[in-house]
């Protein structure tokens, strides 16, 4: 069985939170599976990517877990499949790299 988490650790390695299946399920309907792509805002706000799960995260410092696109797009036609990087502007708007998309 694999098990992916995501930890998120302050600047002195203190251990605030483990997200992990099925922590991550069912926070906005589904789950993160294979987490591979992750992000930083200027806010601290971390953007992640499931490889498998065909979505991408936003996790707030207050460990509020948003999903803000899933594989069946984002509501104006754009589909996600297999993203593998995410990268985040000043303004806040996340730029997500995938393998496949219709």
């Amino acid at each position: 069985m694999r098990r992916q988490s995501i930890a998120v650790l302050t600047a002195g390695i203190v251990l605030l939170a483990v997200f992990a299946p099925p922590v991550c399920a069912g926070i906005t309907g589904n789950a993160l599976d294979y987490p591979l792509g992750i992000a930083v805002d200027d806010s601290g706000n971390v953007y992640v990517t499931g490889d498998y799960s065909d979505n991408a995260f936003k996790i707030t410092q207050g460990e509020v877990i948003t999903e803000i696109i899933d594989s069946t797009g984002d509501g104006m036609g754009n589909t996600l499949d297999y993203p593998w990087g995410i990268a985040v502007d000043d303004s806040g708007n996340a730029y997500v790299t995938g393998s496949v998309s219709d």
